[in-house]
């Protein structure tokens, strides 16, 4: 279902209506962090952390302010993926994040 709600997103996102894409995470990025927080379900952590960052550039894109603590939260759901064992992938991730919020914030 978190799957599907990205991908609602994702279209809502490209018709122009970022405000209802961003609604529409919350709804996946809740299902996520049940499965991982709740349920252990630590495999699941890098499809949050995604989910949580394409929250957050939806966020910046409309200006709001937000937008930088949700980035620094996937960093460290990404960190903490990686101290449970996570593997290659979750590295991978975090320094493509980590390059993003640069790129985005930053410049």
């Amino acid at each position: 279902l978190a799957g599907s709600y990205n991908n609602k997103a994702f279209a809502l996102d490209s018709l122009g209506r970022p405000k209802e894409a961003a609604d529409i995470l919350d709804k996946a990025i809740g299902i996520y962090e049940r499965l991982v927080y709740k349920e252990g379900r630590w495999e699941l952590v890098e499809r949050l952390a995604k989910t949580k960052f394409n929250k957050a550039q939806i966020l910046f894109a409309l200006g709001e302010k937000n937008q930088a603590t949700e980035a620094m939260e996937v960093i460290e759901l990404l960190e903490e993926g990686i101290r449970r064992g996570g593997g290659e992938s979750l590295r991978k991730s975090l320094l493509q994040v980590r390059g993003l919020i640069k790129e985005i914030f930053y410049e």
